[in-house]
């Protein structure tokens, strides 16, 4: 009895002291480690003091419903089979480990009715343009300066206007691509600054990704896209397509691993969905532009291979394309922009943009697509069926398209004809059957793709954004 008495004596005593800890500043974290604390089935931090500390850095109060995520979805992408399957990713509200993150309204998933889906909205949140600082903040004006980190010449010296250069090391337009900018519309649509289609309700950051998952395999470095401080790193979440893991998995994490940066003017920038343990850099280390930071990956809430950087000015989410605060207006210019001028230039607007296209033995998915499951150079000659797909993005209200496919002897094998009846951020376009006899007759299939900036009409063809032909052998490995 008396053991028992002591036992609980000893419980109490220590629940106490974790308490006051926690009350004067402490984290819990840092008595028994992240991961630890992470498993814990409560959050004891919330209890910490408004003066608590982080890395030396004072860091605001926490709220419970401001976040640092990206806007979470409210439906499950549609991975189907369709003539046209589309979707605007829902890249992506977070823990402490950030300060606050930011809840937005989600993607409207577009299906190919064209209709968005009104129920994938969450505008809960009131105040989801802020988000608190994550370190020391500078005040209006202020400037920061850097220390030398040893890797870049401008690395320790002060720059004059807050310019940005690309966030990955990558050739732009080659193999890395811009394929979301931050939403420009302050109701419950979405547009890009330039007023189109690339971007979804409440996004506030630019998704800048590569072609496939194979590239982000192979590794693609995300580098600092200005001089600063690292102010805050979270690591540690795979890199996976949410729907193995549901976005209940994810919630409070939807950015992913994540590195947030401090500059000049009280300027910051946020790279999410980096690639687990791949983080090149401390807290509180200084980073010169274009110093590698970590590497591209998949984690959080995204199904696509990308970094998402942001910018913040204070606590104002600022689109870097316009110089002005998200959800704005789109249609403003771009001489406010927060780019380079050499760095601007490479990232002028495009329309709408093939992210891959080809043959296949198949019926393709999105996420077949995505993982580039394309037959670029044979087909087997067992193969009874073969599928043309032009997986696009930036599709305009009244594109059109025209699709055909020819066989070895210049017979017809299948014609598609399409149109667009409203804007979508992604759009996966098929065309192709089986065949009833038995195997495809070997030789070489050709397809003709067009895409018009307008319908077709019997009168005159529209103007046309891409004509492509493409090729492949069938029973000739």
């Amino acid at each position: 009895m008396r053991s028992f008495v002591a036992i609980l004596l000893i419980i109490f005593a220590t629940g106490v002291g974790l308490l006051t800890y926690i009350a004067a500043g402490g984290r819990v974290a840092d008595l028994v480690g992240d991961e630890v604390a992470s498993m814990l089935p409560f959050d004891l931090d919330f209890l910490a003091k408004d003066d608590r500390r982080t890395n030396g850095l004072p860091v605001p109060e926490v709220t419970s419903d401001v976040t640092l995520g990206q806007p979470s979805i409210s439906s499950e992408p549609n991975l189907g089979s369709s003539s046209e399957d589309s979707h605007d990713d829902a890249m992506r509200p977070g823990d402490s480990v950030l300060a606050q993150e930011e809840t937005s309204s989600t993607a409207p998933s577009i299906g190919a009715t064209g209709q968005a889906d009104s129920s994938a909205s969450d505008s809960s949140t009131p105040e989801a343009n802020q988000v608190a600082e994550a370190g020391a903040g500078g005040s209006e004006g202020s400037s920061l300066t850097v220390a030398p980190s040893g890797s870049g010449p401008e690395a320790g010296l002060p720059e004059g206007p807050f310019k940005l250069s690309l966030p990955l090391d990558c050739e732009y337009g080659k193999n890395c691509f811009i394929q979301y900018y931050a939403d420009s519309d302050p109701g419950p649509g979405f547009s890009d600054y330039a007023c189109g289609p690339l971007a979804f309700n409440g996004h506030k950051g630019v998704d800048f990704r590569v072609p496939s998952y194979r590239d982000m395999e192979r590794g693609v470095a995300v580098i600092a896209a200005a001089p600063g401080k690292v102010i805050k790193i979270r690591d540690g979440l795979p890199d996976a397509h949410y729907g193995l893991f549901g976005k209940e998995g994810v919630r409070g994490l939807e950015r992913g691993n994540t590195i947030v940066i401090q500059h000049q003017d009280d300027y910051k920038t946020i790279y999410s969905h980096l690639k687990r343990g791949s983080a090149l850099v401390t807290e509180g280390q200084f980073v010169a532009r274009g110093e590698p930071i970590a590497a591209l990956g998949m984690s959080g809430l995204t199904i696509t291979p990308a970094v998402q950087l942001e910018v913040l000015k204070g606590r104002q989410t600022i689109d870097p394309f316009s110089g002005r605060t998200v959800a704005t207006e789109c249609g403003l210019g771009t001489a406010a922009n927060l780019w380079l001028p050499v760095v601007a230039a490479e990232l002028s607007y495009s329309r709408t943009l093939i992210l891959r296209i080809g043959f296949s033995r198949r019926e393709l998915t999105r996420a077949a697509a995505e993982y580039d499951l394309f037959d670029y150079e044979a087909v087997s000659p067992r193969a009874k069926q073969l599928w043309f797909s032009a997986y696009m993005a930036g599709v305009h209200d009244g594109d059109s398209y025209s699709i055909l496919v020819t066989g070895p002897d210049g017979e017809v094998f299948h014609t598609a004809i399409g149109q667009f009846d409203a804007p979508a951020a992604t759009k996966l376009i098929k065309a192709g059957r089986k065949t009833e006899e038995g195997p495809l007759n070997p030789g070489t299939y050709t397809a003709h793709f067009k895409y018009f900036k307008a319908p077709i009409s019997e009168d005159a063809e529209p103007e046309t954004v891409f004509d492509i032909k493409r090729q492949v052998n069938v029973g000739n490995r």
